[in-house]
């Protein structure tokens, strides 16, 4: 491959070079112009794929057909911004664990924006940790920021989702929308005069709609209102059109999506693209010249680019912001397009966004893994005649179509029965010189719904056959978390050896009694407990055989709990958890809590 590819000369000059090195690896970069032998190798096992996998006989894998951007993590929903003359790219990942909104550097990998865990990325938002930003979906909702550096966003905050307005420059939130009407937001799209958002939402009733956010006023405008689900809108440069990926296609009962524009001036809705594939995630170019999508249209998911010199001759709309007729079929011509195929990769692609050079980052799947990548020279590519797909002029039909019904009435209702199915069985035993031997299992029932759970850990630390039964301990527990106040209680027995610092036994006690806490989460973070125990305490004082002492506890505390932590396989990774606890203890019987005497 080597004397294919870069000449025989190179295999002499490898020879040559020996002796100038103490390693290989600095003999082939020497030899084959900086390219280490990982690189090389990576080459040939290339080549090798290229001309016996038939499957990328013609078409590429991500890493090998586009430019790398990212390579730690999930990544993806990149976003391009431009700043001081420096070009970025802002995007979703989790590699750190928690999901954040990075920043990177584009076309410049070795320079480092800010030194954080070795990492060539700056971390925008830190998600995951506190209740404004819950959670981030790393695949549903794409991102949008503008020229002056306005990053708009969707997070979980208290159960629904939450738009949020980010200064770059300021490093700062200037405002959050979330209304209760709806449930999920998600890909906004800043208008060019940075006066409105347009979104994709979901309410109550299950429409997926198209709606506009005014941020002066927070007022709220719904552009399509039917059943049709209505996904990734995509705001024009010009501020006069809003692409959109729907099924209210003609093809849409059958589970396609197409491509579509909502013309703001006339408030009407047209066809971009016409057939039976998946067009999602539109994004218009610098000049609004092209329309970048992705589509399954052939085999995997690629990257396609749609001419909008069309929008012009286009005179024939399908109405919108009207109640469907069912079965109501309407005629239309649909204009010529032109459109080109601009990735050839065997993986699914995703967001497509384009950069001001006429570059395309994308989001990719690879090696179990979503990177960003990018291919360049978009623009210049589309303007050859090769590869470009003229789409001709030709009528159509529009089908309002809507989805069936299930046949039949529901007269009849029945109770939830909870049938427990055992989640968890484990066991131990341990041998220590000083402790002596002891063994335990542990087990837990949960019903269907996880709504009810039983625990119960049993296990045994007797040092002599006659306390085998006496030394037998177990904690039985039963939670509910049906509701949002959540609760438990249980039954529980312990008798076990106490010893000090230096591993000298102080005393013995035997514990049995009965507990109930009650939860209310403030949010995925943080919570109140409520806890009541009451308890019979027998402890006996191994210095001091004549100082026993016996009680009737009743404890009750009250906690405020924190925790943000990650954890991972050996414990917590990263993050925080603490507890402020104040709570009381007190002898209802002997009134004797302390050591005294019996």
């Amino acid at each position: 491959y080597l004397s294919e590819r870069y000449g025989d000369e190179k295999i002499l000059l490898i020879m040559e070079n020996f002796w100038k090195a103490k390693n290989i690896h600095v003999v082939m970069r020497m030899t084959y112009g900086g390219k280490s032998l990982k690189e090389l190798n990576k080459e040939w096992v290339y080549y090798l794929k290229k001309k016996y996998y038939p499957v990328i006989k013609d078409e590429d894998m991500p890493s090998m057909g586009a430019e790398e951007v990212t390579s730690k993590g999930f990544n993806s929903k990149p976003v391009y911004y431009k700043s001081n003359g420096e070009e970025y790219v802002i995007f979703v990942s989790n590699r750190t664990g928690y999901t954040n909104i990075y920043m990177k550097r584009l076309k410049d990998k070795e320079k480092i924006i800010r030194k954080k865990e070795n990492d060539d990325a700056e971390i925008l938002i830190k998600g995951e940790r506190s209740v404004k930003f819950e959670a981030f979906s790393l695949l549903r909702s794409k991102l949008n920021v503008s020229e002056s550096g306005i990053l708009t966003f969707v997070t979980k905050s208290g159960g629904r989702d939450v738009l949020h307005i980010y200064d770059i420059e300021r490093k700062k939130i200037i405002d959050t929308f979330h209304y209760d009407n709806l449930t999920s937001l998600s890909s906004p799209s800043m208008s060019p005069d940075e006066k409105k958002i347009v979104f994709s939402g979901l309410d109550e009733a299950g429409k997926k709609d198209i709606y506009i956010i005014d941020i002066n006023t927070g007022e709220l405008t719904r552009l399509t209102n039917d059943f049709y689900d209505d996904n990734d809108p995509s705001w024009s440069n010009g501020g006069r059109y809003v692409a959109f990926s729907s099924d209210r296609t003609y093809f849409g009962d059958n589970g396609y999506y197409n491509l579509f524009i909502y013309d703001l001036e006339k408030e009407e809705t047209f066809y971009v693209t016409y057939g039976k594939h998946n067009d999602y995630t539109p994004v218009w170019s610098p000049d609004d010249t092209y329309l970048a999508f992705t589509s399954d249209r052939e085999k995997s998911t690629n990257i396609w680019v749609v001419k909008t010199d069309f929008i012009s001759r286009n005179n024939n709309y399908i109405v919108s912001n009207k109640t469907p007729v069912p079965g109501r079929v309407s005629r239309f011509t649909l204009p010529d397009r032109t459109i080109k195929k601009v990735s050839k990769l065997v993986t699914a692609t995703f967001d497509p966004e384009w950069t001001e050079g006429g570059d395309i980052l994308f989001t990719s799947f690879e090696n179990f893994g979503f990177h960003i990548q990018m291919i360049e020279n978009v623009e210049q590519e589309l303007l050859l005649e090769e590869g470009r797909e003229i789409l001709a002029k030709r009528e159509v039909e529009h089908n309002e179509w809507q989805p069936e019904k299930i046949p039949g009435t529901q007269t009849n209702t029945q109770v939830y029965e909870k049938d427990y199915k055992l989640d968890i069985a484990q066991g131990q035993i341990a041998q220590d010189p000083l402790f002596g031997s002891m063994g335990g299992a542990a087990f837990s029932v949960s019903d269907m719904l996880g709504n009810d759970y039983y625990n119960l850990l049993l296990y045994n630390n007797a040092q002599l056959s006659e306390d085998f039964f006496n030394s037998f301990n177990f904690v039985l527990t039963r939670l509910s978390l049906a509701r949002r106040i959540n609760y438990f209680y249980g039954l529980f027995h312990f008798d076990y050896l106490f010893y000090s610092r230096d591993y000298i036994l102080e005393y013995s006690e035997q514990l049995y009694g009965g507990f109930f806490t009650v939860r209310y989460p403030f949010s995925q973070f943080s919570r109140i407990e409520a806890n009541t125990t009451l308890a019979s305490s027998d402890r006996e004082n191994y210095y001091d055989t004549f100082r026993r002492r016996r009680a009737f506890l009743l404890s009750n505390y009250i906690s405020y709990i924190n925790d943000n932590s990650l954890w991972g396989p050996t414990g917590p990774l990263d993050g925080q958890r603490y507890s402020l606890t104040i709570g009381q203890t007190s002898d209802l019987v002997y009134s004797n809590v302390t050591d005294q005497p019996a």
